[in-house]
């Protein structure tokens, strides 16, 4: 038994006096973002030594082997993701221990998370925090080759470009750490939409316009600005037709579209339209003739009823536009044809768009000629009238009482129209009514009598009247009188005739005589009569005496000489 002792104590008196030996080498087994598990081959397969970990100055308790463990296996919690860490692994024995040996290992960086900072139609921009500035990134968009990303020390801003509008992206980002990396962070991202314009407008009305565009992808949505009402549209159709009801007429909308994605706005696309306008209530005949009409209607009321303008048509005539002056529209239409039913159409104008116009009708007058003038002679009538408002399109018919008619084309003849009847019956009464004739139309007409005129020949008579003879009284004796016949026809007096009539003088009265140169002649005197009296003739042995009134009232007297006596 002390042989044995004694060997053994030599044995670890020989043992005390070596160095103890450093571990060969460590291997990093498993590692995560703040754990190592670290494994080395046990030093000269000798279980008696026990290992020192050393990190920062700070060592680990003691590592023991069991006897069945033939590597001796160590974890290393509570560390920093994504850093290279320092150790110093020592072997120990009784309070002694190796020099240490020295080696690194790194932890698996964490993965960052990423913000979209921002948008275009082909842009993405992209920004996270760094956490190494050794750390570097490995960026991938839909399962394409991932691209590195290297810059930035504390914080890293990133922009993905040459993208497409409106479309999703799926991305991960991966921290690169040496030849380590951190698990995947997934996030996506969406480019703004494009703005899409509107291609047109479909239809207006007084109220609504319906618009139409084209979606470019399904899951596009839209916003309908306008005034102040924004409108959502999610109608799934390729081509879109929306229908903005709830308008003013006559009014001008700015509509601005914007395309929705990923709740990301395109920039707006502008589209100006016009409702169409409210026709006219009703138009008022302000004057009227045969040929032309004065029309008024009020303007069309409207927030931007100063930009209203007015179209009249009319047959196949279209007036020029037309402007309301304190609201009100006059106008003159010119040229029309008597006694012609017109149909006219009133529009409402504002830019481009019509209304759908108000219907009215219109007769025109066809008037009478006023007055005719007849000369008349014993077996004729002329009758003449003027050409009515001196304008070719009037025609006339002349109707006689017994039927008879006689048609005329006004712009056939002159400014006087004229046409004779012959031969008539002296002193006969005829009737006539003179049509004015427009568009195969008669008027009423203008109904006129006249008389043929009878012979100036004959004696007038004075006595009463009996059997169409008139009787004249209280006449001055020795006048003499113009007797006209006039015929009273419908009050007015038609001259007939005229005769120039004198009557009788009255005779002399208290005639006597007185003998004058001793026998030989006679003195005659007389006073003169009541009435006209040119001359008195004093016949003497057939010789006459004219004796001519003075119109004195002294008497009258005539010598006469030359006398035989007693005779």
């Amino acid at each position: 038994m002390e042989q044995v002792f004694i060997v053994a104590l030599l044995c670890v008196l020989s043992a005390w006096g070596q160095r103890i030996p450093d571990v060969k080498g460590v291997e990093t087994t498993y590692r995560t973002e703040t754990e190592l598990t670290l494994e080395w081959e046990i030093v000269q397969d000798n279980r008696s030594y026990i290992y020192i970990l050393k990190r920062n100055e700070i060592e680990s308790g003691q590592i023991t082997v069991s006897e069945n463990e033939t590597k001796v296996t160590h974890q290393v919690s509570h560390l920093m993701p994504g850093m290279n860490h320092m150790f110093t692994l020592f072997t120990s024995l009784d309070d002694r221990r190796s020099e240490g040996f020295n080696f690194s290992s790194k932890t698996i960086p964490s993965r960052v998370e990423v913000t979209v900072e921002g948008q275009t139609e082909t842009n993405i921009m992209l920004k996270w925090k760094k956490d190494q500035r050794d750390h570097t990134y490995e960026l991938q968009r839909d399962k394409m080759e991932p691209e590195l990303i290297t810059n930035g020390d504390t914080q890293v801003e990133h922009t993905v470009d040459s993208l497409s509008p409106g479309t999703k992206y799926f991305f991960t980002l991966t921290t690169v750490f040496g030849d380590l990396k951190s698990s995947a962070y997934p996030f996506q991202g969406a480019t703004v939409p494009p703005a899409i314009q509107i291609n047109s407008t479909i239809s207006r009305t007084e109220t609504s316009i319906t618009l139409e565009w084209i979606r470019q992808k399904e899951d596009y949505t839209f916003q309908l600005k306008y005034n102040s009402v924004v409108e959502k549209i999610t109608k799934p159709e390729t081509i879109v037709v929306y229908v903005v009801q709830g308008l003013s007429p006559g009014t001008g909308y700015t509509f601005r579209l914007v395309t929705v994605f990923e709740e990301l706005n395109s920039v707006e696309s502008n589209y100006r339209d016009y409702t169409v306008p409210s026709q006219v209530d009703s138009v008022s005949v302000l004057s009227a003739n045969d040929t032309s009409v004065n029309l008024q209607w009020n303007a069309v009321p409207g927030l931007e009823n100063n930009n209203y303008r007015y179209i009249l048509k009319y047959n196949s005539i279209v007036s020029e536009e037309l402007f309301a002056v304190n609201n009100v529209v006059k106008y003159h239409v010119p040229k029309l044809i008597p006694a012609t039913n017109y149909n006219f159409t009133l529009y409402t104008k504002f830019y481009e768009e019509r209304s759908s116009g108000l219907t009215f009708s219109h007769m025109t007058s066809l008037s009478n000629v006023t007055e005719v003038r007849v000369t008349r002679l014993v077996t004729e009538l002329t009758v003449e009238w003027n050409k009515l408002n001196n304008d070719d399109i009037y025609n006339y018919t002349l109707l006689r009482s017994d039927g008879t008619e006689k048609n005329f084309t006004g712009s056939s003849h002159g400014d006087v129209i004229s046409y004779r009847y012959q031969p008539l019956k002296p002193g006969t009464v005829h009737s006539f009514t003179l049509f004015t004739v427009s568009n195969n139309v008669r008027n009423f007409g203008y109904s006129f009598k006249s008389i043929t005129t009878l012979n100036n020949i004959g004696r007038g008579k004075n006595d009463s009247i009996d059997n169409n003879v008139v009787r004249l009284q209280d006449l001055y004796p020795g006048e003499s009188y113009t007797v006209s016949l006039f015929y009273d026809l419908d009050s007015e007096m038609l001259h007939q005739c005229s005769h120039r009539l004198t009557l009788v003088p009255n005779t002399v009265t208290r005639l006597y005589c007185k003998y004058h140169s001793g026998g030989n002649g006679l003195e005659v005197m007389w006073e003169f009569p009541y009435g006209i009296v040119d001359v008195v003739q004093v016949d003497v042995n057939q010789k006459p005496f004219n004796i001519y009134n003075n119109n004195s009232e002294e008497k009258g007297m005539q010598k006469v000489t030359g006398l035989q006596v007693a005779q």
